[in-house]
């Protein structure tokens, strides 16, 4: 079962391999290896890629890359010509293909960016303020759902007590759930979950 050390480790093995890629990226831009970073810029000047990032490499082209409008890839980009250093002659462009992949990451993008907002400011706290409820649930009902959870697992749904267990209504034996609609501390847990998954759903689709 995952818990927050695993995590920790899986974090800062990425941020090092991460700083490490953006590190040797820019030492490739730094001495002329532009032809194994961008193949298409093999027959083109050199210094291309300086005239359109600045040092430090590694950093500046997320900046440059956001601030990139689609007429402007379609048109090329100013300073990745054939002729006199870049400056002149055709430009670097983006086909149309690259621009839906371009847009189609955007999307993922503000996808994650929403996402992660809505589960760390909503859901989170929904799953970890979730409670057992004895009197409602039962002892051992409480001590089978809690025992075994990770810390990891405690900021998941799975801390947030089920609604049926062994085949039956949790709250109210094995009368119908249709019975007793709303369990106090529990329905609205799942019903919050539920709906923000429908406004990332609808954001998705308005996107």
């Amino acid at each position: 079962m995952a818990t927050f050390r695993q995590l920790y480790v899986n974090f800062f093995t990425g941020v090092g391999v991460a700083t490490l890629s953006l590190f040797l990226f820019g030492l490739a831009l730094r001495f002329g290896y532009h032809a194994e970073i961008a193949p298409r810029s093999w027959s083109r000047p050199r210094g291309i890629l300086k005239n359109v990032l600045k040092a430090p490499f590694g950093i500046t082209w997320m900046f440059w890359s956001w601030k990139q409008t689609y007429p402007n890839l379609m048109a090329g980009i100013p300073g990745t010509g054939t002729r006199q250093g870049g400056w002149a002659g055709p430009l670097l462009k983006v086909d149309l293909d690259g621009i839906i992949m371009i847009k189609y990451h955007v999307l993922l993008s503000k996808v994650a960016l929403v996402a992660t907002i809505l589960c760390l400011v909503v859901i989170l706290p929904v799953n970890m303020t979730a409670k057992c409820d004895v009197e409602l649930l039962g002892i051992g009902t409480c001590e089978h759902i809690l025992h075994n959870l990770t810390d990891f697992e405690r900021t998941t749904i799975a801390n947030i007590p089920p609604l049926e267990y062994n085949g039956t209504h949790a709250a109210f034996g094995s009368r119908p759930f249709l019975n007793e609609f709303w369990v106090r501390n529990i329905s609205s847990r799942y019903f919050v979950i539920a709906l923000v998954a429908w406004v990332i759903y609808w954001y998705i689709c308005r996107e």
